[in-house]
Order: C-alpha cells, then sequence, then structure tokens
C-alpha cells in the first residue's frame, strides 16, 4: 500500500486545538456562571439548575479556578435560601485549599465578602465587618483593577457599621454599573434617615422588644394548646377542658394587648415621621354608596404571622398582598353565586361543622345551584369550573388538593379556606414565601381566605356562616363580610383576628 500524503498532525498543533477547546469551554462555563447569577436573585429554581450543570462541567476537567468559582456561587445559593449553617461549611471546605493570591486575589476576596454575608445574616456584626475589613486590605492595593470589589465592600461595610454614611457614599462613588450604583445609593439613602431616625428609634426600642417578647410568648403558647388530637380532647376531664379554655380566654386578652401596643407604635412612628395618625372620619368611602374603600397592605413574610388586621378601625376592610403583581392586572371583582362549589367535612369526623353549616349550603344548593366535591378525583375539575372554592375541615385542604394541582389549574377561583393554620406561610429565605395559601395567590386566585394559627371549631364554624351570609346576601365585598364575621367569634383576637384575605376586593 503507498504511504498517504497526508502527514499525521503535529505535536504544536495538538496542542493549538486543546488551548482552543479549552478556551471555549472556558467561556462557556463564564457564561453560565454569569447567568447563574442572574437567577440567584431572581428564580431559585433556575438558579439551582444552572448551579448543578455548572458543577458537573467543571468536575470534568482539572480548572480548580472556575470549580472555586461555582463553588462559591453555591455557597452563595444557601446564604439566600437562608441556610447558614450548611453555608459556613461549604464555605470553611473551600477556603481550607490554599489559594495563589496573585493569581485568584479577587475569587479570595469574594470569599471574603460571602464570609461577611453569613455572619451579618448570624447576627455576629463583629466578625462581619472583619471579614469585610480582610477584603477591603486585599482590593485597596489593586486599585482600581478590583474597583467592583471595594465599591461591594464598602455596600457591605455600611450595613454593619455604626455610623453607615461615609461607606454608603464611598460605595456609590466606586460603583461601575447602574445596578451597584442603585443598590449604593438605596444604601446611602436609607443610611442617612437611620441617622436622622436615630433619637425615635431608641425611644421605641424598649416597647418593641417588650411587644416582640409578648408576640413570641403568645405564639408558643397557641401552638402548645394546639399540640393535641381530637379524640385526645374527647378524653379530658370536666377539670382539664375548663383550664384549657381558661387558658384561651387569657391568650385572647394577651393577644389583644399586643395588637394594642403595635397600634401604639404604629402611631407614633408616623407621628415622628410627620404623618398624621388616620382617624375613623378620614377613611376614604366611595361616593355613591358612602361605604368604606377596601385597603391592601403588603405583608413582608417574616411578619406574615401577626394579626395586622387588628390595627384598623374595626369595620374597615383590608385584605393582604404578598407581592405588587396583582395590582398591574386587570382584577376579576364580580363573583358568580351559580359558579360556586364546596367540600365541607371530607375527613367525616366535624359533624357539627357540616351541621351547623348544611342549612345555607342546602339553600346554595336550590337557589343558586352549588354542587359539592365529595369525589375528590373531581376535585379538580370543580375548581377549573368554579368562580368560588369553599374548603371546611382540617388544615388547608392540601391532602386532598396538592400546591401541584392548584399551580396547574388554568383559572384559578376565590378559595375559602376555613381550617386552622391554612393561611400559615413558611419563610424560604430570600425566596418566595411557602404555603397553601401562596400556591393559590400564584394561581392567579382573585382571593383567598384563611387562619393563620389553630382556632377552635366552633368559632370557625360561626365565623364560616356569617361569612357567607354576609358576602352572598349582600353587597359587600369579600374583605368587608370578613371584618362583620369576626366579630361572631367569642375569642375576638385568638380566633377573630387569625382570619385573614389575600388578594383583591371581590363582590
Amino acid at each position: 500500500m503507498a504511504p498517504s500524503n497526508e502527514h499525521p498532525p503535529s505535536k504544536m498543533y495538538l496542542q493549538l486545538v486543546h488551548n482552543h477547546e479549552f478556551g471555549a469551554f472556558a467561556a462557556v462555563v463564564t457564561s453560565l456562571t454569569h447567568l447563574a447569577t442572574v437567577y440567584l436573585a431572581t428564580s431559585r429554581t433556575k438558579a439551582c439548575l444552572y448551579l448543578e450543570y455548572l458543577q458537573s462541567l467543571v468536575s470534568k476537567l482539572d480548572m480548580l479556578p472556575m470549580s472555586r468559582q461555582v463553588a462559591a456561587l453555591t455557597v452563595e445559593f444557601e446564604v439566600r435560601q437562608g441556610q447558614l449553617a450548611a453555608a459556613d461549611a461549604k464555605l470553611t471546605q473551600i477556603r481550607a485549599i490554599p489559594v495563589n493570591e496573585v493569581y485568584q486575589l479577587k475569587q479570595s476576596c469574594v470569599e471574603d465578602i460571602l464570609q461577611g454575608d453569613i455572619h451579618t445574616l448570624a447576627k455576629t456584626i463583629s466578625l462581619a465587618t472583619h471579614s469585610y475589613k480582610k477584603a477591603k486590605a486585599k482590593s485597596v492595593p489593586m486599585y482600581p483593577q478590583f474597583q467592583d470589589i471595594l465599591a461591594q465592600v464598602y455596600r457591605k461595610l455600611a450595613l454593619t457599621m455604626p455610623d453607615p454614611v461615609l461607606a454608603s457614599q464611598k460605595a456609590a462613588k466606586l460603583s461601575l454599573t447602574p445596578v451597584e450604583s442603585r443598590l449604593a445609593l438605596q444604601t446611602l439613602s436609607h443610611a442617612l434617615r437611620l441617622k436622622h431616625s436615630r433619637e425615635g428609634i431608641s425611644q421605641s426600642l424598649h416597647s418593641l422588644q417588650e411587644a416582640y417578647g409578648l408576640y413570641r410568648e403568645t405564639r408558643l403558647s397557641v401552638e402548645t394548646l394546639s399540640g393535641h388530637t381530637a379524640e385526645e380532647a374527647a378524653a379530658w376531664s370536666s377539670t382539664q377542658k375548663k383550664h384549657w379554655w381558661k387558658q384561651r380566654v387569657h391568650l385572647d386578652a394577651q393577644l389583644q394587648l399586643l395588637v394594642d401596643k403595635a397600634l401604639v407604635l404604629v402611631k407614633e412612628g408616623l407621628v415622628f415621621c410627620g404623618v398624621v395618625p388616620y382617624s375613623p372620619l378620614l377613611l376614604p368611602r366611595h361616593a355613591t354608596t358612602n361605604t368604606l374603600v377596601p385597603g391592601q397592605t403588603l405583608v413582608s413574610t417574616n411578619l406574615a404571622g401577626f394579626p395586622w388586621e387588628g390595627l384598623f378601625p374595626p369595620a374597615f376592610p383590608v385584605s393582604r398582598l404578598l407581592s405588587f403583581a396583582p395590582l398591574f392586572v386587570t382584577p376579576t371583582t364580580s363573583i358568580s353565586r351559580q359558579r360556586v362549589h364546596y367540600m365541607v367535612n371530607p375527613g367525616g369526623d366535624l359533624v357539627h361543622t357540616a351541621q351547623f353549616l348544611d342549612p345555607f349550603l342546602s339553600r346554595g344548593r336550590t337557589e343558586w345551584f352549588w354542587s359539592t366535591c365529595d369525589n375528590v378525583c373531581d376535585t379538580v375539575s370543580c375548581l377549573g369550573q368554579s368562580d368560588v372554592f369553599l374548603y371546611c375541615g382540617h388544615g388547608s385542604g392540601e391532602r386532598y388538593i396538592s400546591r401541584e394541582l392548584v399551580g396547574k389549574l388554568a383559572a384559578c377561583p376565590v378559595a375559602l379556606l376555613m381550617g386552622c393554620s391554612s393561611a400559615k406561610l413558611t419563610n424560604a429565605g430570600l425566596y418566595q414565601p411557602e404555603g397553601m395559601v401562596a400556591s393559590y395567590v400564584r394561581a392567579k386566585s382573585p382571593a383567598v381566605v384563611g387562619m393563620l394559627w389553630d382556632v377552635t371549631d366552633r368559632d370557625l364554624d360561626r365565623l364560616s356562616l356569617a361569612l357567607l351570609t354576609k358576602w352572598f346576601d349582600t353587597g359587600l365585598s369579600l374583605a368587608e363580610a370578613l371584618t362583620y364575621a369576626r366579630h361572631e367569634c367569642k375569642l375576638p383576637c385568638l380566633n377573630g383576628l387569625a382570619a385573614v384575605c389575600y388578594g383583591l376586593p371581590v363582590f
């Protein structure tokens, strides 16, 4: 066989091809890293997917700088979720590997900032300040190459220093991108407000600590009293029942005291800011009907467990919002009484609830053609054809209708979840809160009613019947009907204020 004219590639040619492919691979990893960084602040699910993909990519080659950068992104992801212990442990493992201070100095600064963020969220401010200053000491000699790191360090220091104004001004001056500049200006604005309001904060600090301690005591007591089954309660003696009710009445008075303290603090804050506290005479009303205009309040996840509705006048209707998103869409404000499905006592053990609500439900079936969702398999189709879904049972009904099924609904109805802790939200760090009421809101339900904590069944039955009667027999909005229904509870604070409404006004 004649020798081929094509010669095998030389060693130098192979090395050039390898370097070219390595550069392309590094560019792909860099692009994916930027995408993961963006999704860290916007979408937990997508951030998790990109981080897993990056970890699988960098593990295939010996790319220590990139693998270290991806590992730091994973730590930041856990910090944003509030998993401080896991983030601290992973960062300790990363920093145990020696770093070349010449070629990886910027990555070392990033890790110092991450360590400071962990200490900041853990409330160990002195350790956080020390970590930020370490990053600053490494970055100053490298200015202006490390200008972005310095801007970030000064912005972080402004959150931990007693006098944050100077650090905020430096962060605003050094910021390179519009986003960083906006964040620095927000920090500076906050620092200036903090400086001018320090006197007012110190005056209210003692009252705030006292109110928060009372709030924690009340919540723990409610959870303790609710930690039993119906079978256990049925076996109690008359003495045990009297003692249990005595504790409930005491907690109702404690919660009323807490609401009064919070109201005083709010009024003091409004006066300090130069705002005249509201008066029932100044509340907005409709020009034609002279009825109160429903109000909305945006509640932080960390504060969602507090009954803020008790701070408003008794007849003022207030509904909650998880975000501003519902304000930018055309709301469904008119609800048809002929499109109602309900699920009452699906577990079969709330006999009094079924008997107490049966007269009104019978009227609904006769006059408005309501239908029941006795078959759990047909519940999804019932929800898709309803304007209102009523659930009366234990919890939020997630046992029968999962969050995934609610999320798949093309048109989610108004949900009345009349069960214990049906409106309870669980904090998920910097991401959106978790809970059944949040699932209905994200599925674009016009409004959701639920309970913040466990309540007694008889009071809940009275509240449910009053809510249905006021809403369907009058022209009141759902939030306004709820304000009247709360008065039917024998424990107006402990049980009445547990009922909250999320969403926009619906009639």
